[in-house]
């Protein structure tokens, strides 16, 4: 209640949501009601038994009879994992889902009035999502989301043909973006460019609608929610150097042009860095045994892909200390820590890259090539040290907003960066490459 009145205080549309179905499964409903588990696979639900149908009415009357609230979200399940049970097996899965939330809307609306569905398409809809949109009846609205579609910082586009073509039938289409370098760990990225750049393919594709997605809470990423509202509201609007300046007005900085200056000059270097693959694959990845199976260092690909030349980190790297020298001059601290997370990460982009053209898989480093390889190996490690250092230091300027403080998703962040600097050290031992 309190967070209805607040919204409501502020102009805020609240739009409840039901979450994917395996996320309540296990803890709402499957030790209430054991037989609405699925019989074949145990984290499904069966969605052919009239009491999952019954449940949807319940929450959605539920959630629609509450004061100020007009629409409400059902999201499809992200596993294509299913209920195998003869009757579920006949249908689409997704299709099944949506003709289930379809008709236990309609069913709630006879009890409480007189509100508007939205559904959520997920990455196990999206082979099939032209099949759930045939299913979507007039009225009701859909939102695109997707892991591997909408949660990332590439500079390809989000909008699928099929998506394109129903947004231009006229159909209410939003989308959930993240906001932020990556959707799963935390580190600075003030991107007017990319948040405009987003903004301006989703108002030209007729979108309706965006959510951002940003973790571990809004605060750490003002900047980029602020664009994203600013160009929401205006897409044809002041350009991205205007918005940077106007930002720095609202802030108190000093130096609001030299803001907007730093950046024009930082932010497209922050994109190529974030929008590769590499930041996100270094809390999961084993990079060491990579770099000598030799896959995956493809310039354009997995963890390069804002990278098509090698002079690029060169050309990248030249304009961090540019962005250097007028981070020093706004003194702010978090523009300057910023500046050097983002000097640290391409550092280390760049020494992998390298590494990647001397080893030569299980024959390790060529004699020639071993004081090549020890360079690149001590820039990795220096690379780590910066932006271990920046990351900390970024992370003390965020203002508290109540939330966890390390934020969890800031310490894998964190502690992801030793953790390769180890493997590093000791694939150089491996290789006989003094480190």
């Amino acid at each position: 209640p309190d967070v209805l009145t607040r919204a409501r205080r502020r102009a805020i549309k609240f739009v409840p949501f039901i979450t994917h179905p395996k996320a309540y499964g296990e803890a709402t409903i499957f030790p209430h009601y054991p037989y609405l588990r699925s019989q074949q696979m145990p984290r499904a639900t069966c969605f052919s038994r009239p009491e999952t149908r019954e449940l949807y009415t319940d929450w959605l009357a539920s959630l629609g009879s509450l004061e100020g609230v007009s629409e409400v979200s059902a999201w499809l399940t992200e596993q294509t994992v299913r209920c195998g049970c003869e009757e579920c097996s006949r249908v689409n899965w997704f299709v099944l889902q949506t003709r289930v939330i379809v008709a236990a809307w309609r069913e709630a609306k006879q009890r409480c009035g007189d509100f508007a569905l939205r559904i959520l398409l997920t990455q196990g809809s999206e082979p099939d999502n032209d099949l759930v949109l045939a299913e979507i009846p007039e009225g009701v609205k859909v939102s695109y989301y997707s892991s591997s579609g909408t949660y990332h910082s590439a500079r390809r586009a989000m909008i699928g043909p099929v998506l394109r073509e129903y947004a231009a039938s006229g159909r209410w289409l939003g989308v959930y973006p993240q906001v932020t370098a990556t959707y799963r760990l935390v580190a600075p990225f003030s991107g007017a460019h990319f948040i405009r750049s987003r903004i301006t393919e989703f108002a030209r594709a007729g979108l309706r609608n965006v959510s951002g997605y940003a973790v571990p809470s809004n605060v750490y990423h003002r900047f980029n929610l602020e664009a994203m509202g600013e160009y929401a509201w205006n897409w044809r609007g002041r350009d991205e150097h205007e918005f940077a300046r106007c930002w720095a007005v609202r802030q108190g900085l000093a130096d609001p042009e030299k803001v907007a200056q730093w950046s024009d000059v930082l932010g497209p270097v922050a994109w190529d860095v974030y929008g590769s693959g590499f930041f996100i694959s270094t809390c999961s990845w084993e990079l060491a045994e990579a770099l000598v199976q030799g896959e995956g260092f493809e310039l354009g690909g997995r963890i390069f892909g804002e990278f098509h030349k090698p002079e690029q980190f060169d050309a990248d790297l030249a304009v961090c200390q540019q962005a250097e020298q007028l981070a020093e001059q706004i003194g702010d601290e978090a523009i300057i820590q910023e500046t050097r997370v983002i000097t640290g990460y391409l550092t280390m982009m760049k020494s992998v890259h390298q590494l990647s053209q001397l080893i030569a898989g299980e024959q390790g480093v060529a004699p020639d090539d071993r004081a090549a390889a020890a360079q690149a190996f001590a820039d990795f490690a220096a690379g780590v040290e910066l932006t271990g250092d920046a990351l900390v230091r970024w992370e003390r300027t965020i203002p508290d907003d109540g939330t966890e403080r390390p934020a969890q998703r800031f310490e894998d962040t964190r502690l992801a960066l030793p953790e390769l600097a180890r493997q590093m050290q000791e694939l150089a031992a491996k290789l006989s490459v003094a480190d």
